[in-house]
């Protein structure tokens, strides 16, 4: 923006500009070029005591110059012309009407010459401040007002030298006070319009990376799941032909190694078929296909057969792993996989981040809202708050050394997540780096069977 000048560097911008500040304020312009007229007409009321042996004169200068200039430029605005020439039509209503005062003064005698110089001053304030003249072509038409009136004032119809300054004084103050009123209402009304250019562009940047990360989100998870679907397929072969090996089917192997070697491709095996198998159900999750089984489900011994899974790993680990029972069954309406896997991947999380000789501890807690949870507390390495947010994003893992150390995909609390709100539930962590993590999940109460609910869904089955 020129310091100066105001406009835009940006030719095209500028254009826009012009025309959208004309059309938001075409109703205030029309208003104050009709009040103009108005007023200017009723103040004819006063030339009669004014200049009693002018105001026919006065009459038809106000009338048949001012007033009807006014008017003109009234009804331009109603076209489309002025859109294109607006500076031109509000510069000549402004140049016209101090045109025709001075005329005025220049024909009057006594004090009707002396004081109709206040309607120059009127012809300022409403030129500068009150319709939208671009502040340089208001100061211009002032200026050349109070040029014309040193003419009228001092050769045409003189006046005494001192009126004359005493008018002067005046007439500049209202030139100056309405060149900075003009200034800064269009510096603050270019500004505003730059501000919401500048909202716009920003709103609209924003819809087309959310758009683009959209896209990019759906291709990966596409991706993963058709790649998911192609692993499974020779994967599936491995674990069988190498499960067929172990257990020396057709045979023995001859060397003990190749047993040792069957069971590791096996043991490896299923855990690939796994990370595959969540990354599918994530995807499938994302993409609002993942679909709930329903059935009664007992929470309480569903974590006690996933806890037999990790209990060679903790002991080796001397990881103390003790549950806590509900004082109340626990029976669920939910997806029994889904739960399993739940309490799979927490508890997984839990022993692979709790160092040796740590506590993992299990408990089922309920609140006043007839909510139940499963509760998994460790004494891990835990997370720092701001890494709080990042962990339950996909394939995120927070560095450590040791979380380096331990593998893992970073899919397992992103999937819980994902089949806590499928369950319309609640999940939420809280964690505190050296001293360990609490992952609470919350079934709603809507999904807690009591003992007669729990016997209905049994007889049915």
């Amino acid at each position: 923006m020129n310091p100066i000048t105001l406009r835009f560097a940006d030719t095209a911008l500028e254009e826009r500009f012009v025309r959208e500040s004309l059309r938001s304020a075409m109703p205030v312009i029309r208003l104050f070029l009709l009040s103009a007229a108005v007023l200017c007409a009723l103040f004819g009321l006063l030339d009669p005591f004014a200049a009693p042996d002018a105001y026919q004169r006065f009459w038809a200068i106000r009338f048949g110059f001012i007033v009807a200039s006014l008017v003109i430029a009234l009804a331009l605005t109603y076209t489309p012309v002025f859109i294109r020439h607006a500076q031109l039509i509000m510069s000549g209503g402004m140049l016209c009407s101090g045109g025709g005062i001075l005329a005025m003064i220049a024909i009057a005698a006594g004090p009707a010459k002396e004081t109709y110089y206040a309607g120059l001053i009127l012809v300022v304030i409403y030129g500068s401040s009150l319709v939208r003249l671009h502040h340089l072509n208001a100061l211009l038409v002032a200026v050349a007002l109070f040029v014309s009136y040193q003419l009228v004032a001092l050769e045409i119809n003189p006046m005494p030298l001192r009126t004359v300054f005493s008018n002067d004084f005046f007439f500049a103050i209202s030139i100056l006070v309405g060149a900075f009123s003009s200034f800064f209402q269009e510096l603050y009304i270019r500004r505003n319009f730059i501000s919401r250019e500048m909202a716009v562009e920003g709103k609209a940047r924003a819809e087309r990376l959310q758009e683009a990360a959209e896209a990019a989100n759906k291709a990966k998870s596409e991706f993963l799941g058709i790649i998911s679907h192609e692993l499974r397929t020779p994967l599936n072969a491995i674990i069988g032909f190498s499960d067929m090996m172990r257990q020396q089917m057709f045979g023995p192997l001859g060397n003990d190694r190749y047993k040792t070697y069957a069971d590791d491709i096996y043991d490896s095996g299923n855990h690939l078929l796994e990370v595959i198998n969540t990354i599918l159900d994530l995807t499938k999750a994302e993409a609002g296909r993942l679909g709930l089984d329903e059935a009664e489900v007992d929470l309480v011994r569903t974590v006690e057969s996933c806890l037999a899974l990790f209990r060679d790993e903790t002991e080796q680990a001397q990881i103390k792993l003790r549950i806590i029972p509900p004082a109340q069954p626990l029976q669920l309406s939910a997806d029994a996989r889904l739960c399993r896997q739940i309490a799979i991947n927490l508890l997984s999380n839990a022993v692979k981040f709790t160092p040796r000789g740590g506590t993992i501890s299990v408990s089922f807690p309920a609140d006043d809202l007839g909510r139940r949870g499963l509760e998994i507390r460790d004494t891990g390495i835990g997370i720092a708050e701001q890494d709080l947010e990042r962990v339950i994003l996909p394939f995120v893992q927070v560095e450590s050394s040791l979380s380096r150390n331990h593998g893992g995909t970073g899919l397992g609390l992103p999937l819980v997540k994902k089949i806590v709100e499928l369950h319309d539930g609640t999940f939420l962590i809280d964690s505190r780096l050296n001293v360990g993590t609490v992952v609470t999940v919350w079934f709603p109460s809507r999904r807690i069977l009591d003992a007669a609910s729990a016997s209905a869904i049994k007889l049915a089955v």
